[in-house]
């Protein structure tokens, strides 16, 4: 698979510079797809790639010139191994629970989300304690099971190291989980905290993606 996206420079918005000339989204079976898929690239050029799976990234990495850095985490977990915890109620919040928001450190941008996707949140003194967004990233199949991220966890300062983001996170993987879906939970290398809240509750990792610099000469 290859997904590039080319902005040329005369459609970029006055003084952007993204200091590349296109962004790639790219994953193959085995080294020899890769570089088929190199081979269609445009020479001289600056590309930014995004690659999940490990034999590729390897690839990659076997580049002359290559500049990598590290991406987000990836976590599931399976019915089996969840380890629920109880605590406060969530609920679900939608743009009509915007004043929640005021006066919060992040807030929301309803205008900006997809139709499926859902905010649910914990509230504490009439504001919003911790939210995180929940949004499928699979279409929707009637035989098949969708994977459901969940992704944004943000507790206000205030309110950190009292098990709220735990509890959040806990009750909306019940909620995919007993729907039959799979969820899925991704943070930043260096969210160390937010890595061990999802392992404490049973999730494990599943792939790293990481991120390239190269010019194909």
């Amino acid at each position: 698979m290859l997904d590039q996206t080319k902005v040329p420079a005369g459609d970029r918005a006055p003084g952007y510079d993204p200091g590349r000339d296109y962004d790639v989204r790219m994953d193959a079976e085995d080294a020899s797809a890769a570089e088929a898929m190199i081979a269609a690239l445009p020479s001289n050029q600056l590309g930014h790639f995004t690659i999940f799976r490990p034999l590729i990234q390897e690839y990659f990495e076997a580049l002359p010139g290559m500049e990598r850095s590290e991406g987000d985490l990836y976590f599931t977990v399976s019915l089996e191994r969840f380890r629920p915890v109880a605590g406060e109620e969530v609920i679900e919040l939608t743009a009509a629970d915007a004043g929640l928001f005021e006066g919060c450190e992040r807030q929301r941008r309803w205008e900006d989300m997809g139709e499926e996707h859902r905010v649910f949140g914990i509230v504490r003194d009439g504001k919003v304690a911790t939210s995180t967004g929940v949004a499928p990233i699979t279409p929707a199949i009637a035989t098949k099971r969708r994977v459901i991220a969940i992704s944004g966890l943000y507790t206000e300062t205030r309110y950190r190291r009292m098990g709220l983001g735990k509890r959040l996170v806990s009750y909306v993987t019940e909620l995919i989980l007993q729907d039959g879906h799979a969820p899925l939970y991704w943070t930043e290398p260096d969210k160390v905290a937010s890595q061990s809240l999802a392992q404490g509750l049973g999730y494990w990792q599943i792939a790293q993606n990481m991120t390239y610099l190269w010019r194909k000469v």
